[in-house]
């Protein structure tokens, strides 16, 4: 094959979408691998083009109903292995923390149902009795004591390009946000071939709150027992890579919002101090503008109180970090009339 052969066989831009923080590449040498000696200068120009200075992510059309894929900017750098950093610094344990999860009892779950489960008014409950629905949350807000307030949260997993570029934007505004993670795809033991610990450790060392999507994304219906295991697995997992920095928080997000009452039990017993809900879902994975976002953000704001705002880092939040800079700053210069103080949920939920 040719360069270019090669590139399209190997790194198949619908799974492939960017080299990451820390990978290593090698080529082959062999005098008779190539016919072309220049194979592999030419790999590494493409290389080079496509998937350092540059990513992909999905971005969705409307009018083709589907996504496209397109390329965004990374600028990351080619370095030696002589460059090479230890995070360990001759300690056998820096960054490495063995945290011992809070295990709880049954009864001491449910009743954290009723005081730590942040809900969302479209969630069904159905599974729960007409007493117990009096005493859960839809809300899907936060009491700031009267404060307007809005939490940024961030779901799921997406590759280099779509994270930067939301954390480019948060820094350039200076606030902080909260990521919901899919732990796997940090989890060195978990055979994919698109595990980023890397990037995990860069959303913590920014400052920012992250909290468990689940293990695989499981949802709150599966089985009990399978459920507690993936629920403390993804908190080990997270805490083998950012324990040392305080950023991991107790903190979990449903995945799709989706709750039963054995789900919800499972979490609290699993160790998580919240369930984070939301009262503002932006779909922005499914957005084919930034408008669109906005639009989604805008009308649901409530004064005087904590918004929850479920926002996304996967590949297909091709929109996501462009309407978060529109809207961030829309409220410093006013647009919205009040100016809403932009938190992580630690800056309220542990006070």
């Amino acid at each position: 094959m040719n360069a270019e052969q090669i590139i399209k066989d190997y790194f198949n831009v619908n799974s492939y979408l960017s080299l990451s923080k820390g990978e290593i590449v090698y080529f082959r040498l062999d005098s008779d691998l190539f016919k072309d000696d220049n194979v592999v200068p030419n790999l590494i120009e493409l290389l080079t083009e496509n998937y350092v200075k540059n990513g992909y992510a999905h971005r969705y059309s409307n009018e083709l109903q589907t996504y496209l894929l397109d390329k965004k900017p990374l600028n990351y750098s080619v370095v030696p292995l002589k460059n090479i950093q230890s995070n360990f610094e001759g300690q056998s344990n820096f960054g490495r923390y063995n945290i011992v999860t809070n295990i709880r009892s049954y009864e001491e779950a449910l009743k954290m149902i009723n005081t730590n489960y942040i809900g969302n008014k479209d969630v069904s409950l159905e599974d729960f009795s007409d007493d117990e629905k009096l005493n859960i949350d839809r809300t899907g807000t936060i009491d700031t004591n009267g404060e307007s307030v809005i939490f940024f949260t961030f779901d799921d997993w997406g590759g280099d390009p779509i994270v930067n570029e939301i954390l480019d934007v948060l820094n350039k505004h200076n606030v902080k946000a909260t990521f919901f993670t899919i732990a796997k795809y940090s989890d060195v033991n978990s055979g994919i071939s698109n595990i980023n610990p890397n990037l995990l450790r860069t959303i913590a060392l920014n400052g920012h709150d992250i909290g468990s999507h689940n293990y695989n994304h499981e949802l709150l219906d599966t089985n009990k027992a399978e459920l507690k295991k993936s629920l403390i697995k993804s908190y080990e997992v997270m805490s083998n890579v950012i324990g040392d920095l305080d950023s991991l928080r107790q903190y979990f997000r449903p995945p799709t919002l989706l709750v039963r009452k054995a789900g919800l039990e499972a979490v609290f017993e699993s160790g998580y101090n919240y369930s984070v809900g939301a009262n503002i879902s932006t779909h922005d994975y499914e957005s084919a503008s930034s408008q669109e976002i906005l639009d989604a953000i805008e009308p649901k704001l409530v004064e005087g109180k904590g918004n929850i705002v479920i926002m996304h880092f996967n590949n297909q939040s091709y929109y996501t970090a462009e309407a978060l800079d529109k809207f961030l700053t829309n409220n410093e210069n006013g647009v919205y009339g009040t100016k809403y103080k932009i938190a992580k949920l630690s800056d309220y939920l542990e006070k």
